[in-house]
């Protein structure tokens, strides 16, 4: 069976200072107070892109709390967007969705959930700018406060900040083991929508060219880990990615060209484990390689 991944871009988490981050003003008041699922009834906030001092901004960071009322109410996740208009009409998403599983509490209870990430388009201070927001509950009602947003400017780090080494093809090996690895890659930009939440590695990979193939061996059972085959080091898309709930993942190309590329192995919704990854040509190829090589020991005899 395989894990249900949203549409969008990969973003990297990273611990990066801000050169010259802009608080936004508190004391907003929503456009739309109702809270709920993504769409027109989410919290809705002009952010005045006019007051928005000049600059490239490249990032977010965002808290708010949240309390659920009615019955037995909980809430498991929040999502937020950046756009440059309200919700009905925004036609640039400088942030796609994003969801937070971290902090939400399914008895109720008042807690605060935090998000940080960088935009999948850089905000350009001046223009228009909304923060839209909406949260999944249960319950008759549902309120967000003290809303904090920050817009930064720090440096957005690519997939060469955080390589855990280096694979050479067509054929490599490496083992390792994503605990204590750091959630480096994740989803802020919609991508798994936040459920490549695990710790995780990645190596960097040069190919020659041709066909390939990369078996992840673990055992589930330990913690469900996923594989991914990045085209270069943003992490902005992926050339092919294995999630299964079973054990191992596998992603085979047919005729991929030479370059660098990056593999990622990230757990699913916080999970880590120890692995063993090769790499070596598509299965197919394997074979006519070895052929190849029986030739050649036969023309020195």
């Amino acid at each position: 069976m395989k894990k249900c991944f949203a549409c969008g871009i990969v973003a990297l988490l990273s611990a990066n200072v801000a050169m010259a981050d802009y608080v936004v003003p508190s004391g907003l008041l929503p456009d739309n107070a109702s809270v709920g699922q993504i769409g027109p009834g989410g919290l809705q906030y002009d952010l005045n892109g006019a007051a928005i001092p000049a600059g490239t901004y490249t990032g977010f960071s965002i808290s708010f709390d949240w309390v659920a009322g009615g019955g037995n109410p909980w809430s498991n996740e929040a999502n937020i967007f950046f756009g440059d208009n309200d919700f009905a009409n925004v036609t640039t998403i400088h942030q796609n969705g994003t969801t937070a599983t971290a902090g939400a509490a399914s008895d109720g209870n008042p807690t605060t959930l935090s998000f940080d990430g960088f935009f999948a388009i850089n905000y350009e201070g001046g223009d228009p700018l909304w923060f839209l927001g909406s949260q999944a509950y249960a319950g008759s009602t549902a309120a967000w406060s003290n809303i904090s947003v920050t817009l930064t400017q720090a440096a957005i780090p690519t997939l060469d900040d955080f390589l855990t080494g280096t694979l050479n093809g067509p054929v490599d090996s490496v083992s390792g083991d994503t605990a204590g690895g750091g959630d480096n890659i994740d989803g802020p930009n919609g991508i798994a929508a936040g459920s490549w939440s695990g710790e995780d590695h990645v190596y960097q990979l040069n190919w020659g060219g041709g066909d390939i193939n990369i078996d992840l061996l673990f055992t589930n059972a330990n913690g469900d880990i996923d594989l991914i085959l990045f085209d270069d080091n943003t992490g902005n898309s992926t050339v092919a990615t294995s999630t299964s709930t079973d054990d191992n993942e596998n992603i085979n190309v047919v005729g991929l060209p030479a370059g660098t590329y990056y593999i990622g192995i990230d757990g699913w919704q916080g999970d880590t484990n120890a692995y063993d990854l090769n790499v070596t040509p598509e299965p197919a190829s394997l074979a006519l390689l070895a052929m190849g090589a029986a030739v050649v020991i036969r023309r020195r005899r």
